[in-house]
């Protein structure tokens, strides 16, 4: 893969003066360095920023697509015979993985699409496993931007 592959589709030297100034750089980040260098950093922060909800959009999507095939298929062995086949990007764990998440819990708890990738599929699907108050109390730590992995499930 070439670094043009993954570069930023909305990549621009030229973001406004109002979406450069929205990024609220801390005086630690920009001690010493010149203008230029705060505002391509800037920049860099949005592109990132951009990145990651991509990615939480692309899982999010991923998940539905799966839970609406596991839906249409009815039968369990149809639907995990997929999973195992190789036909999907991903592992027969991870697409089960999705389709709980999505179906237990994802699909009606609101979370901003940049948090769903910064959170491991494995966690996600424990999330829906979990009793109501503890789902809760996830769901507030996520949305929180605390984000979450498998040691803050098991002490909630």
């Amino acid at each position: 893969m070439t670094s043009s592959s993954i570069e930023p589709s909305g990549f621009s030297e030229d973001y406004s003066i109002d979406e450069l100034e929205a990024i609220d750089l801390d005086k630690e980040t920009v001690k010493g360095l010149a203008l230029s260098q705060i505002r391509f950093i800037k920049a860099r922060v949005i592109d990132a920023n951009e990145a990651m909800g991509t990615a939480g959009s692309a899982v999010y999507a991923a998940m539905q697509a799966l839970s609406h095939i596991k839906a249409d298929v009815k039968r369990k062995k149809n639907w995990t015979a997929l999973t195992e086949s190789g036909v999907l990007n991903m592992s027969g764990r991870m697409a089960r993985d999705l389709v709980s998440a999505y179906d237990l819990w994802l699909k009606d708890a609101n979370i901003p699409e940049h948090l769903i990738a910064q959170i491991s599929v494995r966690v996600l699907a424990r999330i829906g496993r979990v009793d109501s108050g503890k789902r809760t109390h996830a769901i507030n730590k996520i949305k929180q931007g605390g984000g979450l992995v498998d040691s803050d499930l098991t002490r909630i």
